[in-house]
């Protein structure tokens, strides 16, 4: 089978399309052929040794859509034939990968391959958001996938504007996948008895709190891990799986898709993402339906 193997860390030119040796499974897994993946940041991260176990080569790709070709002897809710979005093994960047079966979600009939590609990530929607963009025109997308209001924080100090905008009370959750100086303006916008929910390391780095501007304030700083989740609790993601299926078949979550690749052209797709010109999921056209 063709895939895209990581050979050394470092930039795009590291990612080569090869042929290699069709994954086996074991009796609880199931085989997928993969139609689409997305490409998620942590890839990129993960691409330059910053994400993941560290080892060479490794195939890059978090997750997959696709048709379940075999089944394991002792997998009971999955068929073969069946759409499904996975979390495989090893990477995604493939024409076939090996899932465990609680990490295999049969899709709905009405949800496409490349929507199915792209949601895997999403865990929850948000009744109303104060939405923070770095560029002005990423600002008017963010608007018209219906954030209340959109800081721009390459032109204005955000946690002044957040405090502006809630009239000195700040926000009562903040979601931050960017760490750092990022964590930390975080905390000056943060409500009493608020939450800031660090998710994400995309700036590389690191940022630093004072106890005392937690215990005084009521404030919460939590921690959480996709990969962490799949890994020691996956029984937590039937009921997202589940939820964020509903929400795309009745229309309430809608998932912008930004630019399509073919497997071939993944160090092209990552370029792009790296580059922040990105908006929407990156896809990767793997194969094609039958």
């Amino acid at each position: 089978m063709k895939a895209i193997i990581v050979t050394a860390f470092g930039g795009p030119e590291t990612m080569k399309y090869t042929e290699i040796d069709m994954p086996t499974f074991n009796e609880k897994q199931v085989l997928i052929r993969v139609i689409a993946t997305s490409v998620n940041f942590a890839d990129i991260k993960s691409r330059y040794g910053k994400k993941g176990n560290g080892q060479l080569p490794f195939i890059p790709g978090i997750d997959a859509a696709g048709i379940v070709e075999q089944v394991g002897s002792d997998v009971k809710n999955i068929r073969v034939g069946q759409r499904v979005i996975a979390f495989p093994l090893t990477g995604s960047y493939a024409e076939y990968v090996v899932a465990n079966e609680n990490l295999t979600f049969v899709l709905p009939d009405e949800i496409d391959f490349t929507t199915a590609a792209a949601c895997p990530i999403v865990s929850f929607t948000s009744y109303n958001l104060l939405a923070n963009v770095g560029s002005e025109a990423k600002k008017k997308i963010a608007l018209e996938a219906g954030a209340d209001h959109v800081i721009c924080y390459q032109d204005e100090d955000f946690s002044e504007k957040v405090n502006e905008l809630t009239g000195s009370k700040g926000a009562d959750v903040i979601l931050d996948s960017i760490s750092g100086t990022v964590s930390e303006k975080s905390l000056e916008c943060l409500a009493y008895y608020g939450r800031l929910v660090h998710f994400g390391n995309t700036s590389g780095e690191i940022g630093t709190f004072r106890t005392k501007d937690l215990h005084t304030s009521c404030r919460s700083i939590l921690g959480f891990s996709f990969g962490t989740t799949r890994k020691k609790r996956p029984q937590l993601l039937r009921h997202t799986a589940d939820q964020v299926f509903h929400y795309l078949r009745d229309g309430s979550l809608q998932i912008e898709i930004g630019k399509r690749f073919t497997l071939q052209d993944a160090g092209k797709a990552h370029e792009w993402v790296e580059s922040r010109q990105s908006v929407g999921k990156v896809i990767l056209n793997v194969q094609s339906t039958p």
